[in-house]
């Protein structure tokens, strides 16, 4: 990550018939930034995939370029790079309406000293993050609009109440964790003994079940399908008098269906878990008190865009870094995109936006 200096020698004439002078234009030069492309690309790959703050930045430009950078010129080809991604943000937003199977799942996150919310939708190919300063739970009808062509995995929280899909499943991890935990808190209790070390063992055997599913016989799979239900309803329907055995046995039945969609999936892209999207979170996670978050609607804007992009490359193994010359170098060749900016919709407390998605 040196820096290179490209020296260009551009000819300057007049124009006998406009009556002006007229000067080459550089090859591989923004118009509006004395840096090139792949400065940009550098900076928003520190920024993207490490979670350099500012001041990290700084500090790179000075010790690894030798060419110090102020804070607010690194901010301004943050932004640079982060406008001229919009375009392919948005269409990752339109494919997501596309895709078999989107994982979503929310995190804390801070704006400007306010509590809001990181959300991230995520599938096998494509990967959007969503910051949301006012914090509502009707962010997926906001990104996604009011129906998509796939079903969806969640962790159980009714998230997508307001959003048309195939079907929905939900994270078998989260009632396992609950059964080891209730294991864990009373030992040695034989209701709960009874009850939660079968739950565990079938939950754990669901699960596997998906990395076993191209091994196994046609026939073999239908017969593991109606067990697993049908274990399930019994072991709910048994009788309990434990408070926490009487309310899982409440939660197999009012999610028992949600538990099994995967068994039923004939795509191959939907997991029995929501860790997809607990590992899109995860460098967001991390970087969350480093990076001090978002002082402003700007850097809402840009972190959305440049995370988005960046773990899409991540996973279709593309290099971020040529995506993004290759869009600052298009923006400077043929103008701003008529594709509206996510900074201009309206983040206020009036959140949501009544007029649904904007157009891709």
């Amino acid at each position: 990550m040196y820096k290179r200096q490209l020296r260009h020698v551009l000819h300057e004439g007049w124009c006998s018939r406009c009556k002006c002078r007229v000067k080459a234009r550089a090859p591989f030069a923004l118009p509006d930034s004395d840096y090139g492309p792949r400065a940009h690309a550098t900076l928003a790959v520190l920024r993207a995939t490490m979670g350099a703050s500012v001041g990290d930045l700084e500090t790179f430009t000075q010790t690894v370029w030798q060419w110090p950078v102020s804070g607010g010129q690194i901010v301004a080809m943050l932004d640079r790079t982060a406008a001229a991604l919009v375009p392919t943000y948005w269409w990752l937003i339109e494919q997501l309406t596309h895709e078999p199977v989107v994982y979503d799942d929310s995190t804390s996150w801070v704006v400007d000293g306010e509590r809001a919310a990181l959300w991230v939708f995520t599938t096998k190919r494509v990967t959007v993050y969503w910051i949301d300063p006012a914090g509502t739970g009707r962010v997926p009808q906001a990104v996604l609009g009011d129906q998509i062509e796939g079903s969806v995995v969640t962790d159980g929280a009714r998230r997508f109440q307001h959003v048309a899909h195939a079907s929905e499943q939900h994270c078998l991890a989260h009632p396992l964790r609950a059964a080891r935990d209730l294991l864990v808190l009373f030992p040695g209790d034989p209701e709960i003994e009874a009850m939660m070390v079968p739950l565990r063992d079938r939950l754990s055997w669901m699960i596997g079940l998906y990395s076993r599913r191209d091994g196994l016989a046609a026939s073999t799979w239908l017969q593991y399908r109606a067990r697993a239900r049908r274990e399930l309803i019994a072991l709910a329907n048994r009788m309990w008098t434990n408070e926490d055995c009487l309310r899982m046995a409440k939660r197999i039945r009012h999610e028992v269906d949600q538990w099994v969609t995967f068994l039923w999936d004939t795509t191959g892209d939907m997991e029995p878990t929501d860790n997809r999207s607990e590992r899109a979170l995860r460098p967001a996670v991390i970087d969350r008190r480093r990076v001090q978050q978002n002082r402003s609607l700007l850097g809402v804007y840009r972190d959305m865009v440049l995370r988005s992009v960046a773990q899409t490359c991540r996973q279709l193994e593309v290099s971020f870094e040529t995506v993004v010359t290759e869009a600052l170098l298009s923006r400077t060749r043929d103008g701003p995109a008529a594709t509206p900016s996510p900074i201009r919709r309206p983040w206020r407390r009036h959140w949501p936006p009544s007029a649904g998605r904007a157009n891709a």
